[in-house]
């Protein structure tokens, strides 16, 4: 169970690219091709991936990392800076506990939402 306010900090927008990004794919052979240990994308550690993230950002003119998650082995994608206002567009941000979305997903997973504001 969480409480309501855990989500107060929290908002989400729709993101969608405006013009094809250029990233550098670490789902597969990119970190081997590379001779970077595989602990930059898959350690529980961030400190390798942090330190390859910019070693790229520094060195090549690329929009951002494509990489698998750790923990679901879903695609995940970091966009740097450089290309969030030229290449990137978003809907309004909405607090996260106003998604409709929000409340289905947590419930599939076992988790529902308590509130106490007006208790």
């Amino acid at each position: 169970m969480l409480d309501e306010t855990e989500f107060d900090d929290w908002a989400v927008a729709e993101v969608s690219a405006t013009d094809p990004l250029m990233v550098l794919d670490l789902r597969t052979t990119g970190l081997l091709r590379l001779g970077v240990s595989t602990d930059a994308a898959r350690a529980k550690a961030h400190n390798d991936g942090q330190e390859l993230s910019e070693t790229v950002y520094g060195t090549f003119d690329v929009d951002g990392l494509l990489y698998g998650s750790r923990l679901t082995g879903a695609h995940c994608l970091a966009v740097y800076d450089r290309a969030v206002t030229c290449k990137l567009d978003a809907t309004p941000a909405i607090e996260l506990l106003r998604h409709p979305g929000l409340v289905p997903a947590l419930q599939e997973i076992g988790v529902t939402v308590r509130s106490s504001r007006f208790l």
